[in-house]
């Protein structure tokens, strides 16, 4: 479990709750897929038919990227052993965004069960060649999910993660969103470890957020964000010098840092810097 009590954690964010605080190995995070549908009601599947129709006609005047995929549904999770368990089903984008990006406020009313909860997957990244660097996203405008917003680097689980033997590997599906953003090579991920299970609380969408290792400077790794693109997710990369003085101030003076990546960055830092740093961040926070 966490070292620190879970209503200190949840600080940490402001505006996300930390689940389950890591770090997780690979291995260490098991996923077990249920094919039972989401709980739901035929005035729930008129919001989201609503929603989806309003939205695909804001996304084609303004060029935005929108479409329908299947993705895959937080159910439970528990702490087993050391390990990280999460049982999760099937879900799509239509009823991500008809649940829980846009009607996140009526959680208690139609409850978090009847809610897509697509389950996330991003990262952080941590250059290791001088000056040693640490690297959130700037979200392009052009994104549904957040836009405009200091984000960590990654996407959502979808169908295509399941293996031939009905398992999730989220070590895979977590690379295979870094390298698309970030135009990297598998094999350029030095080391990727899990940090931990977050919830943003705005939208209730749980994410597993991670910490990727490059041997290569923060300069070498933003040239590499394809801002030409009509569909690139993110314009630039946000730059944190990694030591405890500058990701601390950062924490506490960030602005447009979404939740997840504010936790993400707390939980590395937790891990980098030890429990004394952690515990003056939280302090600081409030």
């Amino acid at each position: 479990m966490s070292k620190f009590p879970a209503h200190r954690l949840e600080k940490i964010a402001r505006l996300a709750n930390v689940e389950v605080a890591g770090p997780f190995a690979r291995g260490d995070v098991k996923l077990s897929w249920s094919d039972a549908p989401r709980p739901s009601t035929d005035v729930l599947e008129r919001l989201i038919a609503e929603v989806w129709a309003r939205e695909r006609a804001l996304a084609d005047d303004s060029g935005a990227v929108l479409f329908n995929g299947d993705l895959v549904r937080h159910i439970d999770h528990a702490l087993i052993d050391d390990g990280l368990h999460i049982d999760v089903g099937p879900t799509d984008y239509k009823s991500f965004l008809g649940t829980n990006l846009r009607n996140g406020v009526l959680l208690d009313e139609i409850g978090r069960d009847a809610f897509a909860n697509a389950i996330g997957v991003s990262a952080l990244i941590t250059c290791n060649r001088e000056p040693a660097t640490v690297l959130l996203g700037h979200r392009s405008a052009k994104v549904v999910d957040q836009p405009g917003t200091i984000h960590t680097f990654g996407g959502a689980l979808d169908a295509d993660d399941r293996g031939d033997d009905g398992q999730i590997n989220v070590f895979a599906a977590v690379t295979r969103e870094i390298c698309e953003e970030l135009a990297l090579r598998p094999d350029d991920l030095a080391e990727l470890e899990c940090l931990g299970l977050v919830c943003d609380r705005s939208i209730w969408q749980p994410e597993l957020v991670f910490a990727a290792r490059v041997d290569m400077n923060a300069d070498e790794l933003a040239n590499r964000v394809d801002v030409s693109s009509m569909t690139a997710e993110h314009l630039d990369v946000e730059r944190i010098v990694d030591s405890p003085a500058e990701v601390a101030a950062y924490i506490v003076q960030a602005k447009r840092t979404t939740p997840v990546a504010m936790s993400a960055l707390c939980l590395y830092g937790w891990g980098a810097f030890g429990d004394g740093w952690f515990s003056d961040v939280l302090g600081r926070l409030g």
